[in-house]
């Protein structure tokens, strides 16, 4: 089982630093997100601002996705720490939504992280995404 207490003082810190998540690359920022996601609801363990941050700054990094500083697998990690954590980050997620359809025809993009993105805009209640058909459409093409 996670041991709460450290989990809390990681975000005490990161939280106290304005430096600390500034100084993290957009894969480093998923797998931030995704660790403290397997914990439980951010809202219940008081996670909320850390995951407010997180997004913020995930979604900053994602206006540069044609520089290759965020690429789909990044998005994927975030997106789906968001929704499993019951955070409907909406900067973050509209972020994404806009950035990721020219990413979406790359090699590296397969049918596994299409459903894990789709899969994300739905469990956080954004089923209505410009996102989705293009997530399908691209999906149907790999079938």
């Amino acid at each position: 089982k996670a041991n709460v207490q450290l989990f809390a003082a990681i975000r005490d810190c990161l939280l106290d630093e304005d430096s600390a998540l500034l100084q993290l690359n957009a894969g480093e920022l998923a797998n931030l997100a995704n660790a403290f996601s397997k914990l439980s609801e951010a809202a219940k363990l008081g996670h909320l601002g850390l995951f407010d941050r997180l997004g913020r700054q995930f979604a900053q990094t994602g206006e540069s996705i044609d520089a290759g500083s965020c690429d789909v697998r990044s998005s994927c990690i975030v997106l789906n720490a968001f929704a499993q954590a019951s955070v409907r980050h909406e900067p973050l997620f509209f972020a994404c939504a806009e950035h990721l359809p020219q990413s979406l025809h790359s090699r590296d993009c397969d049918m596994r992280q299409l459903a894990m993105l789709a899969h994300a805009y739905v469990r956080v209640g954004l089923p209505q995404s410009n996102l989705l058909p293009l997530l399908w459409d691209r999906a149907s093409r790999l079938a």
